[in-house]
This record gives structure tokens, sequence and C-alpha cells, in this order.
């Protein structure tokens, strides 16, 4: 379980996937509430993605 959220070995290829899943989720829902926390999702995923990059 500990190896489905730790997310330091992520590449960048990884975590660009991942924020197009969130982004593809986001724009394919009509909830609002479900849209606020995907969007929350997608800036923190876009952090760790900056984070990476910057290494």
């Amino acid at each position: 379980m500990n190896e489905l959220t730790q997310q330091d070995s992520l590449t960048p290829e990884d975590i660009t996937v991942q924020c197009l899943a969130v982004i593809n989720a986001t724009l394919n829902t009509e909830n609002l509430a479900t849209r606020e926390a995907l969007m929350f999702v997608l800036q923190e995923r876009l952090r760790e993605l900056y984070k990476v990059l910057g290494e």
C-alpha cells in the first residue's frame, strides 16, 4: 500500500499523464464540488511536476 502513495519515484511523464487524466475528468463532470476537488488535485500535481522538472 505504501508504494501506491509514495510519489518520489514518479517521472515527469507519469505526472503529466496524471495531470491530463485529472483535466479530462474535470472537463467531463458537471458536479461543482467534484470539479473543485479535481482542480485542487490538479494544482497539487502541477506543483509536483514543477518540482521534479526543477531538479
